[in-house]
């Protein structure tokens, strides 16, 4: 989704995901880059959901730059693991 700037000038990022949650032999890999002297938030739409996974795992992998005098808000939802899931 595109970044929406708040009253306060934050920039707000929501990761969507169009599926039902995480499954086997997913792979997320994340990069967030924030400017010098740019505020801003990253969250998620909703809790994310991590199924079952008999035979394998899911991996995210999450890379954050901050630059100089910046503010970065790091708030994802809850993350919900149903039995025999492997989220590395």
């Amino acid at each position: 989704m595109r970044a929406i700037r708040d009253a306060a000038g934050c920039l707000c990022v929501y990761l969507l995901s169009p599926t039902g949650g995480v499954v086997q032999n997913d792979r997320y890999n994340i990069h967030i880059s924030v400017g010098d002297e740019a505020h801003a938030l990253f969250t998620t739409q909703s809790a994310t959901k991590v199924y079952r996974m008999p035979e394998g795992c899911a991996d995210q992998v999450i890379w954050i730059e901050v630059g100089r005098d910046a503010v970065f808000e790091f708030v994802p939802d809850t993350v919900i693991l149903f039995a025999d899931a492997e989220l590395r």
